[in-house]
């Protein structure tokens, strides 16, 4: 049994450490009152201190496990000692941690600035290392084409540029894959000519790089990280004027761009069509198909930009340049249109890591490895089908259970959970996710995972877990959060207007992602020399004489999303799969995220043209896989 004096000292340490309240007053029996101080590890009981090292000696002189145990029980059930501990907190004596909320935006900045396009050409040298041989830059009716090998090259028309539009104090320029692949080529450009860099990094690479050139800022935005796509893939949805050309690269790699002669047989020009193959002259100048080719990739996304700028500006309001990534900017959309105030939390630190282990992706799985005739089905719109069930909402409260979940009243039990979970050996199709090594499994047996509450609720019903709830997170739940968000874009996505129908469908399914964008934890510095400090270091990009990338942890970032509210549209997601999995567990083939393969038709209930019904793949409702086919 734990001492209720030292017991009391365990406790704010514990609390203070879960960031539940900054301070707290106890009575305790006849010895009166014991005030917590906010500090950590400082607690006054009368006039004696209790110090860290007091704290140290104290959790060793118990069992870690029970002593959690305990404490997590008292932590959230203080009810439960009430014949040892009287709690005394008057609204005026509590001061809890300030809640933060993610805030509608009012408005955005209507002031836009000049903007334009580049593209970058490379190839590998006799070393292997990826080399420059061209680049081009569009800005309104300014074309430029350079073929060079020189980088520095590009900041002499960097440099021209803003001679030309020295009036302007911005010029965004837009290429597509900056972030994983361009970015090396400007800041090695920059480098060499001694212009400030400042860049931006993030999970998927350089997202942003900034310089000033003849006092003109010049913002380097990666267009893939606003219309996730291939170029040509895009140019064809949205029915722009100019379609990205073609580029025999293997000829100008072998003979190089002074090639002149026959023209190459068709498998030299990747993604072409025999009819447009046709179409390309018996005899070609290597040197001027480079040009007219690059010219075709500039006017293509500038058109493409163009166009889904003005449907931004004219739909919300919103200037695409101030936007980097599309989740930001369906983020921003759903902020100035959606959000009511004080609505969803931005959680604490110690909340939102727990969380996030219930933050778990899609399933994918073969069920039978060969299939003569199959049904295949798709999911209208997997991800805002279940943004239109109940979310999680505010700041939760902790609570702690030790119980399993048939013994907890069902309206108690809403949010995030650590629980002990049992399957029984020989379920066919397991429907709890773990990780494990680095993998995500779906597999029976026995382990300890955070769940979203839904989840755990529709596992049980299957009869084929046990389900202990030890602690979690519990909210409220609002219903209709993202509904009407997700209702606009899911109609302008059946629409016949080709540009407003590709926007809407990128926007509609980058919302959610959004919300579980992980927090900012580092930041990445360029230098020039080596004597930058390294405190912090987290990785370095040698980039050899051009200078080095540091990137750093950052012990102070911000959360800026909310994990709670795309965990549990992930968990829906996986809900809805595993329910048509477990009724039709004699005839499923395969089935993944969004889609599924039957050996029998599925029943008409599910069919339909509306969010989250089925439609079929093909129109004849049956598809022949080969005999002897394999598919994993």
């Amino acid at each position: 049994m734990i001492n209720i004096t030292e017991l009391h000292s365990l406790l704010k340490y514990y609390m203070a450490k879960r960031q539940v309240f900054n301070t707290l007053k106890y009575g305790k029996g006849e010895k009166g009152k014991l005030r917590f101080n906010p500090r950590p590890f400082n607690v006054v009981y009368e006039d004696d201190s209790f110090s860290y090292q007091d704290f140290l000696e104290l959790r060793n002189k118990y069992k870690q496990k029970d002593l959690i145990k305990e404490l997590e029980v008292i932590n959230i059930n203080i009810k439960r000692l009430k014949d040892e501990i009287k709690l005394n907190t008057p609204k005026s004596s509590i001061h809890k941690a300030p809640y933060r909320y993610i805030k509608p935006i009012q408005d955005t900045s209507n002031k836009d600035v000049l903007w334009g396009v580049m593209d970058i050409e490379t190839k590998k040298s006799e070393s292997g290392e990826e080399v420059v041989y061209a680049w081009g830059i569009k800005i309104d009716t300014f074309e430029k084409i350079t073929i060079s090998d020189d980088v520095e090259a590009i900041i002499t028309d960097l440099e021209y540029i803003t001679n030309i539009y020295n009036q302007e104090r911005k010029i965004v320029l837009f290429l597509h894959n900056l972030a994983k692949f361009d970015s090396f080529f400007i800041i090695k450009a920059l480098s060499k000519s001694n212009y400030s860099i400042d860049i931006l990094k993030s999970s998927q690479g350089f997202i942003n790089i900034k310089t000033n050139i003849n006092n003109v800022s010049i913002s380097f935005n990666d267009s893939f990280l606003l219309i996730p796509a291939a170029l040509r893939d895009i140019a064809k949805s949205f029915r722009v004027k100019t379609q990205k050309g073609f580029f025999p690269y293997d000829i100008m790699n072998k003979y190089g761009i002074e090639y002149e002669g026959e023209k190459p047989e068709i498998h030299n020009f990747p993604n072409i069509s025999k009819e447009e193959y046709d179409a390309l002259p018996e005899k070609i100048i290597l040197m001027d198909l480079l040009k007219e080719y690059l010219l075709s990739d500039l006017r293509s996304l500038y058109e493409i930009l163009t166009m889904f700028k003005a449907e931004i500006k004219e739909e919300y309001n919103i200037i695409l340049t101030q936007m980097i990534t599309l989740p930001q900017l369906a983020f921003t959309i759903w902020r100035k249109k959606y959000l009511d105030w004080s609505t969803v939390g931005l959680l604490q630190r110690a909340t939102e890591e727990d969380i996030r282990k219930s933050y778990y992706g899609g399933a994918a799985e073969v069920y039978r490895p060969r299939c003569e005739i199959g049904w295949i089905y798709d999911v209208n719109s997997m991800y805002p089908y279940a943004m239109t069930k109940p979310l999680p909402i505010g700041h939760p409260s902790i609570k702690a259970y030790y119980k399993y979940i048939n013994e907890i009243p069902d309206g108690d039990l809403f949010g995030f959970y650590k629980a002990e979970i049992n399957c029984q050996k020989g379920v066919y199709a397991p429907i709890l996710p773990r990780r494990y090594e680095g993998h995500l499994l779906f597999a029976t047996g026995k382990w300890v995972g955070w769940y979203f509450s839904e989840e755990l609720k529709n596992a049980f019903k299957t009869g084929c877990y046990e389900i202990k709830i030890l602690i979690g997170y519990k909210f409220k739940a609002k219903e209709g959060l993202l509904t009407n968000f997700v209702e606009e874009f899911y109609k302008k996505k059946k629409t016949t207007d080709p540009v407003k129908r590709s926007i809407a469908k990128l926007i509609l399914n980058s919302l959610y992602g959004r919300l579980g964008m992980k927090p900012i934890t580092e930041y990445s510095v360029f230098t020039r020399d080596d004597g930058i400090s390294m405190g912090n270091l987290k990785d370095v990009i040698d980039l050899g004489e051009y200078g080095n990338i540091y990137t750093f942890n950052n012990e102070n970032y911000a959360i800026k999303s909310n994990v709670a509210i795309a965990s549990a549209i992930t968990a829906y997601s996986r809900m809805y799969a595993f329910n048509i999995i477990n009724e039709y567990t004699d005839s499923i083939v395969y089935h993944d995220t969004d889609s599924f393969v039957l050996n029998k038709p599925i029943d008409k209930k599910y069919l339909g043209n509306g969010l989250g019904q089925l439609k079929n793949v093909v129109e004849d409702e049956n598809y022949t896989f080969d005999k002897d086919e394999e598919y994993f």
